[in-house]
């Protein structure tokens, strides 16, 4: 059996009603969600200021340790007339020691909180042995140990 619909209902838009509903709500909500989307676009600006700034740091972080492992790893003795004018070499043992441990020391205090400024700590400390400053290389080895990087807290 048929039903029988009334004009009534024929003349009703229930997705028109649904719409107008919608944005009532909205309208009625609007600073509620202004607010929310203020929160949501700080939270994400903060977010990508806060990598871009530890990116450009590692990447600093990153440089200056190469440097100083130049230094690190440099020739000891006279340097050849015939080698390329960038190769570094010192006249002692000691004097290549107390470059790098300079560089080293650098790269530790400008970036503290990276991971290359923690291995430069530990290239600090062993530079440090190097020049019989067993103290002070105890010190730093202790300071790495006590930190949360596992990895270098067992070469320690």
């Amino acid at each position: 059996m048929t039903e029988h619909i009334s004009r009534k209902e024929l003349k009703q838009d229930k997705i028109r009603e649904s719409f107008a509903h919608g944005a009532e709500a909205v309208f009625s909500h609007s600073q509620l969600a202004g607010v929310l989307v203020a929160l949501v676009l700080a939270a994400v600006l903060g977010y990508a200021g806060w990598k871009f700034y530890s990116d450009r740091q590692n990447l600093q972080a990153s440089a200056a340790l190469d440097e100083a492992n130049k230094t690190y790893s440099a020739r000891i003795g006279l340097a050849n007339v015939s080698a390329d004018q960038n190769d570094l070499s010192f006249p002692t043992e000691e004097a290549r020691s107390t470059a790098a441990l300079a560089k080293f020391t650098a790269v530790a205090d400008k970036y503290p909180h990276t991971n290359p400024g923690r291995l430069a700590r530990y290239y600090q400390a062993l530079e440090l042995e190097d020049l019989e400053r067993h103290n002070q290389a105890l010190e730093e080895l202790k300071k790495l140990r006590a930190g949360g990087d596992k990895e270098l807290a067992a070469m320690a």
